[in-house]
């Protein structure tokens, strides 16, 4: 109406797993594109494509770790944030402290400093989980050397994907010259009545494929896992309808489900096992397909 939303602005993914930065600054533009300039309520998700609509896979109960990914419909960068720490401009200063995608996700308690020759507190990270605001906490302390002219790069899986993507994409949204004068952030049902207004498609499947051969990324292989059993036996989509697609693949290769036990898509599980046998009648078959093997 008129260049504005009066209402909600809602964003709903199936999927796709290289929706990053420059991808959300490209919907945005679609937007603009469109005429929109104000939002007068706030952005919000649907994940309703996968379930249940966040989770994460942990191979053991420190799920700290980056691999330990956090698997949902609708992301941005994977589900995780990059912390890039540089020194200041003289010792006991404090350190700087930068974090991608940009947006206000992240609430940062810093208390690095910039050290001399020696650093007595090594340089660490720490999520405090999440605020009453929907916010991450992020605490930053100990050292960092005046000579690490690099600096350090720290990754983490976030607490609420939902949280994360509509507060990072009300950013691209800003930066495209879109105000966003609500402030509700998060996740829920989209309307009966939503108007469609921008649409982003993500690669053809065979390049996702690729990427996610040439990355080895768990979160990649968990989400494509979910898409394939929704496509497949329709939404949502779930690790059980994925894992039955892909045991049905491999009926079809006459290996049985006895030489082939897996419990996720990406491998990060005690329990996955397959035979050599299993293992090189796929890639043979995988090589002599004029379609997959130059995936591959």
């Amino acid at each position: 109406i008129e260049g504005r939303i009066p209402g909600n602005a809602w964003v709903r993914g199936e999927g796709d797993i290289f929706f990053v930065t420059e991808k959300g600054r490209e919907l945005a533009m679609k937007l603009k594109d469109r005429g929109v300039r104000r939002i007068e309520g706030g952005v919000l998700v649907d994940n309703s494509f996968f379930e249940p609509l966040a989770v994460q896979v942990c191979l053991d109960p420190n799920c700290n770790d980056a691999y330990n990914p956090v698997i949902s419909a609708t992301s941005i960068d994977f589900n995780g944030i990059t912390f890039h720490v540089l020194p200041g401009k003289k010792p006991g200063a404090p350190a700087q402290v930068t974090w991608s995608p940009q947006g206000d996700y992240v609430d940062l308690i810093s208390q690095a400093v910039t050290a001399g020759k020696k650093v007595r507190a090594p340089l660490s990270i720490q999520s405090l989980g999440l605020t009453q605001e929907g916010r991450e906490r992020f605490r930053v302390s100990g050292g960092i050397s005046i000579r690490n002219t690099w600096g350090s790069t720290y990754r983490f899986s976030v607490a609420d994907p939902a949280a994360f993507f509509t507060r990072s994409f009300a950013a691209s949204l800003h930066d495209a010259g879109i105000e966003v004068t609500g402030a509700e952030r998060g996740t829920g049902g989209l309307p009966a009545n939503a108007k469609r207004l921008a649409v982003y498609e993500s690669p053809p499947l065979k390049d996702l494929v690729y990427g996610l051969n040439r990355h080895s990324n768990n979160f990649m292989a968990e989400t494509l896992l979910r898409s394939l059993g929704a496509r497949a036996l329709g939404n949502p989509g779930t690790v059980a309808k994925g894992l039955s697609m892909v045991h049905r693949t491999l009926h079809d290769l006459g290996i049985s489900e006895r030489e082939v036990v897996l419990d996720n898509g990406s491998g990060l599980s005690r329990k996955s096992l397959a035979s050599p046998r299993a293992f090189c009648r796929l890639l043979r078959v995988a090589h002599q397909d004029p379609i997959i093997g130059p995936v591959l």
